[in-house]
């Protein structure tokens, strides 16, 4: 099966997988991911949230009301539960 490699601008006109966005999460920002792409709260807190997946300036200030207002099916509570168990992962690894 072949890979699937979407661009920025085909995020806009199509929906895609999780996994696919995982795959190529370093060839988006993150205001394209929120605004356009259906997210999980894990995702949200993995990806959306640390800044070390921010690829422009504008991408460090997105926060949890950015989040929800632009992905209404998740809820405050769901991202911050996602953040504690990254939390709880990154100390196990210390």
């Amino acid at each position: 099966m072949d890979e699937i490699n979407p661009t920025e601008s085909d995020l806009k006109i199509k929906k895609y997988d999780i996994d696919v966005l995982e795959k190529n999460i370093h060839r988006y920002g993150q205001w394209t991911l929120i605004k356009w792409q259906k997210l999980t709260a894990a995702f949200c807190a993995k990806y959306i949230l640390d800044e070390a997946y921010a690829s422009y300036g504008e991408d460090t200030y997105i926060c949890m009301g950015d989040i929800l207002c632009h992905q209404p099916h998740l809820t405050r509570e769901e991202i911050i539960k996602e953040c504690d168990k990254l939390e709880l992962l990154e100390k196990s690894k210390a």
